[in-house]
């Protein structure tokens, strides 16, 4: 009898969307050191739509393909496909939360092709300590974890300017 008296306070859990609108970027924080443009972003995600559970949250995250676009596009890559500069296409492989012994981890891959050079991955570190479990701590923590894969991704980028110039100075 005990036991079934644990199982009614279980929480239930809540669908939720992550709101695109919530992740905005802020200010880049590496600028593109040579023309690139954004010839495709795919949505490769094995789980779909699916970005795993944060506390009472089962986590939905529809179009991120179409946020990464935004985001890189802000970050400095041409929106048009032929345009000049080095071609990269993006393939975003996973993109959810974790969330262990009060430990929150955004998780984000993407799979990066670049004109002709081999691809390589970009999985930025952004664990940060939960403090609440709220639904705006998660978007803040998947915010900051977009904004870490943007940088990365620049950065990769600029290593393969021809130019190893950057165009402006970098904010910290």
């Amino acid at each position: 009898m005990a036991l079934l008296a644990g199982c009614a306070s279980i929480t239930p859990m809540e669908a939720t969307a992550i709101r695109a609108d919530r992740l905005a970027l802020t200010e880049p924080t590496v600028v593109l050191a040579c023309p690139a443009r954004l010839v495709e972003v795919i949505d490769d995600r094995p789980q779909g739509e699916s970005a795993g559970m944060y506390g009472k949250f089962d986590l939905r995250f529809e179009d991120a393909a179409r946020l990464l676009r935004e985001q890189l596009v802000q970050a400095g890559l041409a929106a048009t496909p032929t345009a000049e500069g080095l071609a990269v296409t993006v393939r975003l492989k996973r993109l959810y939360m974790s969330q262990t012994n009060q430990v929150n981890t955004p998780v984000m891959v993407l799979d990066v092709t670049v004109d002709r050079h081999p691809a390589f991955v970009i999985r930025p570190k952004a664990t940060t300590i939960n403090w609440a479990g709220s639904e705006k701590e998660l978007h803040a923590e998947l915010q900051r974890g977009l904004a870490f894969a943007n940088r990365d991704l620049v950065q990769a980028l600029n290593r393969l300017c021809p130019s190893k110039q950057p165009r402006a100075a970098t904010a910290h």
